[in-house]
C-alpha cells in the first residue's frame, strides 16, 4: 500500500513538473516569437549581450546558496532549515552589494567593456540578485516536494517576466532596453517577495552555525556553475567578439529553441531528485534502477523526436532574417541532450557531497570549449561554435562517469542504460544532420518514437 502511494505521489508531481513547464515554456516561446518580430538580428544580439552577463555574473551574487537547500532539508529539523534560509539569505545580500558597487562607481567603463547600455549598469546586478531568490524559492518548495506551490510560482514569474518585458519593448525606442528594463521589474518584484516572505518566517534569524554547512555546498558550486556558465555562453560572447552582433542574434535565436529540451530537463530533475535520494538512502538498488530505467526511456524517446522534427517547426516560427542559425539546432539540443545523461553522476556526487568533482570537471571542459570556440568559430562560424559545446558535454558525461563509478564509488546506476543512450542520442543527431534537407523521413522516424512512448507509457502507467 505504501509503494503504490509514493509511485502516485511520484507520477503526480512529474506530471504537475511536467505541465508547469510546458506552461512555462509555452509563454516563454510565445515571447521568443514575438521578440523575433519586434527586434532585427542586430538588437536581439545586443540583447542577448546583456542577458549573457545576467548569466555570468549570476553565478557570484548568491553564492549559489540554493544549491545547498535540498540537503539542508534532509540534514535539519523544520525550524532549523527556516533558520538556514534566513541566514543564507542576509550572507547572499551583502555581498550583492559589494558586487553592485562598482558597477555604480565605474559605470561608463563596465558599459563600454561588456558592450551594454550605461543604464543597465544599475540594474545588472540587482536582477541577478532577484533572479537568485526566485530560484531559491523554487528550490525551498521541491526540498518539501510542493510541487503544486512551485508550479503556481514559477508560472506566474513566467508570465509577468514576457508580459512586462514586451510591453516595455514596444514602449521603448531602444527596443534591447526596453525588454532588459522589463524583465528587470519582474525580477525585483518577486524576488524581494521571496526574501521578506522567508525571512518573516524564520523571524529574521541569523546563526553562524549554519555558514559551514552552507558554504561546502556553495564553494565548489560557484567553480562549477562558473565552468557550467563558460560552457553555456562563451559561445555566444565569443561570436559576438569574434564575428559581429547579428551572427550572435541569428545564433542565440534558434539556440533558445534548443534550450527548451533544457528546461523540461530541468522539470523532470527537479521532481527525481528526492525520490531519487530517498532511494539512495534507503540502499533500495531495484528502485534506483526502475527509476533511472524509465527515466531515461521517457527523457530519450522526447529528445529524439524533437532532434528529429525540430527544424521545419522552428523554420516556421522565425523570421527569415534568423534562418542561417537553424545550422546549429541538431548540435544544440543535443549537447542539452547529454547535460541530461551526465545529471546522474553529479546528482550521485551531490548526494554523496562530493561536488569538489563536479567543479573539477566542469571547469576544465569549460577551458577545453574556449579552444574548441576559438578554433571551430575561426573555421565554420556558428556551426563551429555548437559543435565545439557538443563536444565539451559529451567530455563532460565520460568524465563524470569515470568520478562516479571509480572515485566516489557504489555508484548504482548501470553502466550500459547510459552507454545505449549516449550512443543512439549521437547517431540521432547526426543522422538529423545528415538529412536536414529531407523532412519526410525524419518526422516518419520521429513519429515512430512519439508513438513507441506513448504505447508503454499507457502500458507501464508510469514516466519515472
Amino acid at each position: 500500500m505504501e509503494q503504490t502511494e509514493k509511485k502516485t505521489s511520484l507520477n503526480k508531481n512529474m506530471i504537475l513538473g511536467i505541465v508547469g513547464t510546458v506552461l512555462m515554456k509555452v509563454v516563454s516561446l510565445l515571447t521568443v516569437v514575438a521578440v523575433g518580430y519586434l527586434m532585427t538580428a542586430s538588437q536581439y544580439g545586443n540583447l542577448s549581450t546583456y542577458n549573457t552577463w545576467i548569466t555570468i555574473f549570476g553565478i557570484v551574487v548568491g553564492l549559489q546558496f540554493s544549491g545547498s537547500i535540498q540537503n539542508a532539508y534532509v540534514e535539519y529539523s523544520k525550524e532549523d532549515f527556516h533558520k538556514y534560509c534566513s541566514t543564507v539569505l542576509l550572507i547572499a545580500l551583502g555581498s550583492t552589494v559589494v558586487i553592485f558597487l562598482p558597477f555604480v562607481i565605474a559605470n561608463q567603463y563596465f558599459s563600454e567593456l561588456l558592450k551594454i547600455e550605461p543604464i543597465l549598469m544599475y540594474t545588472l546586478i540587482p536582477q541577478c540578485f532577484g533572479s537568485f531568490l526566485i530560484g531559491f524559492m523554487t528550490s525551498y518548495f521541491l526540498a518539501q516536494k510542493k510541487v503544486l506551490k512551485n508550479l503556481i510560482w514559477t508560472l506566474t514569474y513566467a508570465v509577468l517576466l514576457s508580459g512586462f518585458a514586451l510591453l516595455l519593448t514596444q514602449l521603448f525606442e531602444v527596443k534591447e532596453l526596453g525588454y532588459a528594463i522589463g524583465s528587470f521589474i519582474p525580477n525585483i518584484g518577486m524576488g524581494l517577495f521571496c526574501f521578506f516572505y522567508l525571512m518573516i518566517k524564520s523571524k529574521f534569524a541569523f546563526d553562524p552555525k549554519f555558514l559551514k554547512f552552507a558554504f561546502l555546498f556553495s564553494l565548489p558550486l560557484i567553480m562549477h556553475m562558473a565552468g557550467n556558465v563558460i560552457l553555456a555562453q562563451s559561445d555566444k560572447l565569443m561570436i559576438r567578439y569574434m564575428m559581429d552582433e547579428v551572427a550572435m542574434g541569428q545564433y542565440t535565436m534558434v539556440h533558445n529553441y534548443s534550450l527548451l529540451l533544457n528546461s523540461l530537463w530541468m522539470a523532470f530533475n527537479s521532481v527525481f531528485i528526492p525520490y531519487y535520494y530517498d532511494a539512495l538512502k534507503e540502499n533500495d538498488t531495484e528502485k534506483i534502477s526502475s527509476y533511472t530505467r524509465n527515466y531515461l526511456i521517457t527523457f530519450s524517446c522526447i529528445s529524439f523526436g524533437y532532434i528529429l522534427v525540430g527544424r521545419e517547426i522552428i523554420h516556421f516560427v522565425i523570421s527569415e532574417e534568423y534562418y542561417p542559425g537553424l545550422s546549429i539546432f541538431e548540435l544544440g539540443t543535443v549537447a542539452q541532450y547529454l547535460i541530461f545523461l551526465y545529471s546522474f553522476s553529479v546528482n550521485y556526487e551531490f548526494f554523496k557531497k562530493k561536488t569538489i568533482w563536479i567543479a573539477i570537471g566542469t571547469l576544465l571542459t569549460a577551458a577545453i570549449n574556449i579552444g574548441l570556440n576559438y578554433i571551430f568559430i575561426n573555421q565554420w562560424g556558428i556551426f563551429g561554435a555548437a559543435l565545439a559545446s557538443a563536444i565539451s558535454y559529451l567530455i563532460l558525461v565520460v568524465f563524470h562517469e569515470i568520478i562516479a563509478r571509480f572515485v566516489v564509488k557504489e555508484y548504482p546506476i548501470k553502466l550500459w542504460y547510459l552507454l545505449v543512450a549516449g550512443v543512439a542520442g549521437i547517431a540521432v543527431c547526426v543522422g538529423s544532420i545528415l538529412l536536414k534537407d529531407y523532412w519526410i523521413p525524419r518526422w516518419i522516424i520521429g513519429g515512430l518514437i512519439g508513438v513507441f512512448l506513448i504505447i508503454r507509457l499507457i502500458k507501464v502507467k508510469r514516466i519515472i
